[in-house]
């Protein structure tokens, strides 16, 4: 991951199985990737800062706006820079999400496109 834009791809299936937090734990090592697990009820809304990072959501819908807006729903996953965002979890389900960051400097993520 490097840069200041992103993208969103979908998660494709057939080539990796379906979506889920194993399936996605399994496109990293360990050794070199911090993977965090994060459930969100619907309507929830927070500010903060965060690492460049992979987020991919599983369950639900939402959107991270920085200096513009992302908007992810299940199945879809996005790169996200570094910086101070606003998180909104959009719609009437849980938002269940994986957020995948780098631990040392150097390289880029793996992503799943």
């Amino acid at each position: 991951m490097s840069g200041t834009t992103h993208a969103i791809w979908t998660w494709d299936p057939v080539k990796n199985g379906p979506m889920t937090e194993d399936a996605i734990r399994a496109l990293y090592r360990p050794e070199e990737y911090r993977i965090r697990s994060r459930r969100y009820p619907p309507a929830s809304m927070f500010c903060g800062a965060m690492r460049e990072s992979l987020c991919y959501v599983i369950r639900g819908s939402c959107r991270y706006t920085f200096n513009e807006s992302i908007d992810l729903e299940a199945g879809k996953a996005a790169s996200l820079p570094a910086g101070s965002y606003k998180f909104e979890a959009v719609g009437t389900d849980e938002v269940f999400l994986i957020l995948v960051w780098k631990l040392s400097g150097g390289g880029d993520a793996v992503s799943a496109n």
